[in-house]
């Protein structure tokens, strides 16, 4: 069992890969998920970069969807009845994500964020 790295009695949190994290939590114990995933863009920067300034870093997961599709899958089970999914997306890949979001529940409203 994956041990909190906080709790109170409003709130739990956990540290870790999402993957490893997620099925240790109880079915239907979850009220709402905000969650800014990797957006499968096989993104790299050099943002930040010290050492090697050519060197680019990659994100965990963000070489496609598929990592995605098998979180949203274990989050399934974890919301409760009537409760409520954010999450943020790059326009590029916003109506892959919706046609991999409906497969599993209904979407209300899809909110652009110009920033």
């Amino acid at each position: 069992m994956i041990k909190p790295i906080y709790e109170d009695d409003s709130v739990v949190l956990f540290l870790g890969d999402c993957l490893e994290v997620l099925p240790e939590l109880a079915s239907a114990s979850v009220d709402l998920i905000l969650t800014d995933p990797p957006y499968g863009l096989d993104y790299g920067t050099r943002h930040r970069q010290k050492e090697d300034k050519l060197a680019k870093r990659f994100i965990v997961g963000d070489m496609s969807l598929t990592t995605l599709y098998d979180t949203l899958k274990l989050l399934d089970r974890l919301l409760k009845p009537d409760s409520h999914m954010l999450m943020f997306m790059t326009p590029t890949n916003i109506g892959k994500t919706q046609a991999m979001i409906e497969n599993l529940w209904k979407v209300k409203n899809v909110i652009a964020w110009d920033k």
